[in-house]
């Protein structure tokens, strides 16, 4: 069973309602949050996932923007808030597995690091300075 299968199995089982898109990433939601795992034909044991489009940069905002990435960037350790060519803020995460792991052991954690790191950089977008309460621990 390929990496792709066996994550796939496991949000259907979790009941995330998976689904595979045109290039075979696997696309699913948590607690409405639309969330991406991207397939690597060539590396079966690289993980990488990521929630799109979670903000629209533009001439106006690009500077605050560059800065609230770095913020996010800095503050947690496997999750990153990276500027793409169409100028979105997405949040990812990666990493690579030895074996297959117990991915309820893993995922949950990784999908909290990612929703807390949207929620911090809208905090930062809106002025927010009040400490973040993370549903993850460590960030």
């Amino acid at each position: 069973m390929t990496t792709s299968e066996s994550i796939f199995q496991w949000l259907e089982k979790e009941g995330y309602n998976p689904h595979f898109d045109e290039d075979k990433n696997i696309c699913f939601k948590v607690d409405r949050i639309p969330y991406i795992f991207f397939h690597d034909d060539k590396d079966e044991r690289f993980l990488r996932f990521c929630i799109p489009g979670v903000f629209d940069v533009t001439d106006d905002n690009q500077e605050n923007m560059l800065r609230y990435i770095n913020e996010i960037n800095m503050m947690f350790k496997s999750v990153k808030a990276i500027l793409t060519p169409t100028n979105n803020v997405w949040i990812i995460s990666e990493s690579w597995s030895n074996a297959i792991p117990e991915y309820g052991d893993i995922l949950p954690q990784i999908f909290d690091m990612m929703k807390d790191a949207v929620i911090i950089l809208y905090d930062l977008i809106n002025g927010r300075t009040e400490p973040f309460q993370s549903s993850s621990t460590p960030l």
